[in-house]
């Protein structure tokens, strides 16, 4: 009888499902009661059935290998599968084609015997009819020993033989046995903790792709929230553009060419009477990108990873200064679009990348 599930599929016990698959499809064609004509068929085919559905199904077994093949099938399966379904008895009481063989050689070398001692009894008769009784008599006597010892030496040999035999056969090495169930274990047990680790991270990378989502929603918010800032300040970016180009120097960087603070535009845009929503689109940017950076960062990153985060924080303080100093169209642009976008662009492109690689 098969040792497990895994010998009556006759897969190894770390077969894929497409492995496992392709042995059910291949032991179901042997032992269909369609094309078998076996009294056992259908019990073997329900089996073998039995066998496939539990190792395709993952959860029953990954119960199967904790639980073992004795102990799932005692409490799962109530006892079966059964020697009988297989013809291991049934083969041992009626001989089966080994049996066969075994009787035939038996015959034959019986047939042989009988012939070489008619021959030797008429040899004997014919030496009688041409030389004394003395010499007749002592001639059987050596004859008769010689026959008996013979005899004795094969009957010796065939008991030797069938005990080696027996032996080989039925033989059981408890030290190979044991060495082979601590094989099966290790293997099954890397196989949970591999299943386990890719479970974690799998896990892992689905809620990184959660956050990662939400800061890129908190940086299109923000972009937009700029864009509109920046669209209703063109004027003072064009004279700051000019005096830069025309005679650069630290006055030029430090003017304010008539810009509106980003606090005081944030302020202004709400109070008026046909405030809309997209007039919140850059406070509420300001605060969604570093928060959605800062939790992520601290879940997921370590090291210059934090710079990230570092980096968003930057349209905070720009609405911080702009309630302390006079604005400044150099500062408001690095604080209010280089330094927060450039940030919030690498991370997402950075962790896009890791996403893709991994998916």
């Amino acid at each position: 009888m098969p040792e497990n599930f895994y010998d009556l599929l006759g897969v190894s016990d770390d077969a894929t499902q497409a492995e496992l698959k392709a042995a059910y499809r291949a032991k179901a064609r042997e032992y269909h009661p369609d094309v078998n004509d076996d009294d056992r068929a259908t019990a073997q085919f329900q089996t073998i059935r039995r066998a496939y559905d539990v190792l395709s199904d993952e959860s029953e077994r990954a119960d199967y290998e904790r639980l073992g093949h004795r102990t799932y099938v005692k409490k799962r399966m109530k006892g079966y599968p059964s020697a009988s379904r297989w013809g291991d008895d049934d083969s041992a009481s009626s001989g089966g084609p080994s049996a066969s063989r075994g009787t035939s050689t038996t015959a034959s070398s019986r047939s042989r015997r009988a012939s070489t001692s008619t021959s030797t009894t008429s040899a004997s008769t014919a030496s009688t009819s041409r030389s004394s009784t003395d010499r007749s008599a002592s001639a059987s006597g050596t004859a008769s020993s010689t026959s008996s010892t013979g005899s004795s030496r094969s009957r010796s040999k065939r008991r030797s033989s069938g005990r080696t035999t027996t032996a080989t056969v039925g033989g059981h090495d408890p030290e190979a046995a044991d060495a082979r169930a601590r094989a099966r274990e290790a293997r099954r047990a890397r196989r949970r903790q591999q299943r386990q680790k890719d479970q974690v991270r799998s896990s892992r990378r689905r809620t990184l792709s959660y956050h990662w989502t939400s800061v890129l929603g908190a940086t299109i918010l923000y972009v937009a929230g700029v864009a509109q800032y920046l669209l209703a300040q063109l004027p003072a970016l064009d004279a700051f553009a000019a005096e830069l180009v025309s005679a650069p120097s630290v006055a030029a960087l430090t003017g304010s060419y008539g810009l509106t603070g980003l606090l005081q535009f944030a302020l202004a845009a709400a109070q008026t009477p046909t405030a809309t929503p997209e007039a919140l689109l850059f406070p509420a940017g300001a605060v969604a990108l570093p928060l959605s950076l800062v939790v992520t960062v601290h879940r997921f990153g370590s090291g210059a990873t934090r710079l990230y985060a570092v980096g968003a924080f930057a349209p905070l303080v720009a609405l911080g200064l702009s309630t302390a100093l006079a604005p400044m169209v150099a500062l408001a642009l690095l604080l209010a679009v280089v330094v927060p976008v450039v940030s919030a662009s690498l991370f997402l492109g950075d962790v896009g990348r890791y996403l893709w690689a991994t998916r």
